[in-house]
């Protein structure tokens, strides 16, 4: 609770938001003390991944336990010191974990129409917190970057795709600013149906 008291007294107006993706995670803003940093799940281990403010790994305990990407995964996260650790609920035996507020997020997001149905993936759960806060004046981020995350059509990411979207035009809907770079599979944009369409 203190590690997460802390980073939010740094009032930092920007938030990146970094992922696994390799085409652009490396871009992100790891040495600008402007941005606050969110990343997830085993990013430590890629290369270049320098920095971290909070981290999330909002999975069922059994996944946490036998990472695919790192069998050493729920050992990492029992040693961390540094910052706070949002997952689905609170472990003793991972000292920096924070239960996510998933209950206060879907009853302030159900208020605006949408509720739980669009969590369907981590980088979901971490917008919508961005947007929480500032809703309750926990934090005030203003400018949100997207590293690191594509989302190819296709497969789980057909499905997450939509949760990602829908908060990402939700952000902009309440006035702030989110971005991903062009060379990420994210750049896409829906074409307003009928003024375009394929020949």
């Amino acid at each position: 609770k203190e590690a997460e008291a802390k980073t939010r007294a740094l009032g930092r107006k920007k938030l990146a938001i970094v992922g696994f993706a390799p085409s652009c995670y490396r871009e992100a803003p790891f040495g600008d003390d402007q941005w606050d940093v969110w990343t997830l799940n085993e990013a430590y281990s890629l290369p270049g991944v320098s920095r971290a403010d909070r981290w999330f790994e909002i999975h069922i305990r059994q996944e946490v336990d036998i990472s695919t990407r790192d069998k050493n995964h729920i050992d990492w996260l029992k040693k961390q010191r540094a910052f706070p650790i949002y997952m689905i609920r609170e472990f003793a035996e991972i000292p920096m974990s924070v239960p996510y507020p998933l209950k206060e997020i879907v009853s302030h997001f159900a208020e605006k129409g949408s509720g739980a149905k669009y969590l369907t993936n981590s980088i979901s759960y971490m917008i919508a917190l961005a947007l929480w806060e500032k809703a309750t004046g926990k934090s005030d981020y203003e400018y949100i970057g997207i590293w690191g995350v594509d989302m190819e059509y296709g497969g789980e990411y057909r499905h997450q795709r939509m949760g990602f979207r829908h908060f990402f035009d939700m952000a902009r809907v309440l006035g702030i600013t989110i971005s991903r770079l062009a060379s990420s599979g994210l750049a896409f944009e829906p074409v307003p149906y009928p003024f375009v369409q394929d020949d």
